[in-house]
């Protein structure tokens, strides 16, 4: 049986909230976790998705909410989140409640099969053509670049907090995912990459020009660290 802590980054997600921390809670009370914790993080939202939190925190000692000032993105909350983990394992829950329930519930039956449990959209026709597109060409890049095979680079993915704390995560953005996975493959550990279904996203907030210059910038320094500097 393992522990777990589960990061809900949620920035204006009212209408979304509660129904992802309802999934997280469900997917938790399987036998292989024998406790848990989940941090909300509040990205400086401006509807009341922070009032949300706060009542359902209110509910459940086990639930924990974190207000950010400003808007830090993702991997911010991420990196906090770590920090402040308690459990044995890590993962992110994104607050818009797109991954099915069933299907998180099915990532966490495998921890401890190896040393990272990675995740791949399997059904992604339900999401619109030019994400699908972004998302093909960013999963082929990454994988030239680093030399890797990865099915997918941004699904939700359980790692060991020992070892998730020895990896250097130098950004904030959206590409933090790949950051941590090319490093860790890199660096020996074991891996399996299980399918897990997602809902029609109407719009995705990683698709902005800021969001995508902060990825091109990250993969471009993590290739100079691993190309030229031979730094893992």
């Amino acid at each position: 049986m393992a522990t777990l802590t589960v990061m809900i980054p949620a920035y204006n997600e009212e209408k979304n909230l509660r129904d992802a921390v309802a999934s997280v809670l469900n997917a938790v009370s399987i036998d292989e976790i024998s406790d848990y914790e989940i941090f909300i993080f509040d990205d400086c939202s401006t509807d009341s998705t922070g009032d949300i939190a706060d009542e359902i925190a209110g509910a459940n000692s086990k639930i924990k909410v974190f207000h950010n000032e400003e808007n830090m993105g993702f991997g911010y909350n991420y990196s906090k989140g770590l920090n402040l983990a308690t459990m044995e394992y890590y993962c992110l829950f994104p607050g818009d409640n797109e991954n099915e329930a069933e299907s998180f519930k099915d990532i966490l039956t495998n921890i401890g099969k190896a040393d990272m449990i990675l995740s791949y959209t399997a059904n992604r026709e339900v999401r619109k053509f030019k994400r699908r597109v972004i998302s093909r060409f960013y999963n082929w890049a990454i994988n030239y670049i680093f030399t890797m095979n990865m099915k997918y680079y941004n699904g939700i993915n359980i790692y060991p907090v020992s070892i998730l704390r020895k990896v250097e995560i130098d950004t904030f953005g959206f590409a933090f995912n790949a950051e941590i996975i090319v490093r860790l493959v890199k660096r020996g550990y074991s891996y399996i990459e299980v399918p897990t279904l997602v809902k029609p996203a109407a719009k995705s907030s990683a698709l902005t020009l800021k969001n995508i210059f902060s990825v091109i910038g990250t993969i471009a320094r993590l290739a100079y660290e691993m190309n030229v500097r031979r730094k893992i």
